[in-house]
């Protein structure tokens, strides 16, 4: 439920950055470049329009990547990475080297690479996530045979506690992930403005 939550927000969150990327040569022009090259505005915006795919793929990436890490499942998560990378080096010689694309089969190569590792992830949660069932159906056979539960809902009313449960998680939701924003943009400004100060 969690996952399907933070998949559900970061998608809602692509859509607002990505109509600020349609707009990034104007806004590149006007206020941040307004003395630059409109040759470097026009590859900026072109890269980032290529880039928006990625979006959808890190909304997808991000969460399957915490859930795994919430679970202590690691080897996945490191066999996943490795053959992204593997992709990645593959996919940019490919567009940059040999069909000589530049930038824009370096964002086309990104956005592939993050779809194909989010693919994994999800393909070894899948078949994760049926092995633990089984094995919480074990255990919840045995418990039941142990003791009986006269105060369990019935399956319709459980359905509705844990709607209700959902819709009230939201803002707590919405807290922590605006704090995990904010610090993700924090470190990743962090770097860009040493960049920027040494030359």
């Amino acid at each position: 439920l969690t996952l399907r939550r933070g998949i559900s927000l970061l998608l809602l969150a692509s859509l607002a950055i990505a109509g600020f990327w349609t707009q990034a040569e104007p806004l590149l022009s006007r206020y941040l470049l307004p003395h630059g090259s409109a040759q470097t505005a026009q590859a900026a915006q072109r890269y980032l329009l290529l880039l928006i795919p990625d979006l959808v793929a890190t909304s997808f990436l991000a969460p399957l990547r915490g859930f795994l890490r919430s679970q202590s499942l690691h080897k996945p998560l490191v066999c996943a990475a490795i053959a992204a990378i593997a992709a990645q080096v593959a996919l940019n010689y490919i567009f940059v080297v040999h069909h000589q694309i530049g930038a824009s089969g370096t964002a086309i190569a990104i956005s592939l690479t993050d779809f194909l590792h989010a693919f994994i992830l999800f393909l070894y949660i899948r078949r994760h996530q049926a092995a633990m069932a089984m094995a919480m159906a074990e255990k919840e056979e045995e418990e039941d045979e142990q003791e009986q539960a006269p105060f369990l809902l019935p399956a319709r009313g459980a359905a509705i506690a844990t709607e209700v449960a959902s819709i009230a998680s939201w803002p707590q939701i919405l807290r922590v992930a605006g704090a995990c924003c904010f610090q993700t943009c924090m470190e990743g400004w962090s770097y860009q403005i040493m960049v920027f100060l040494a030359g």
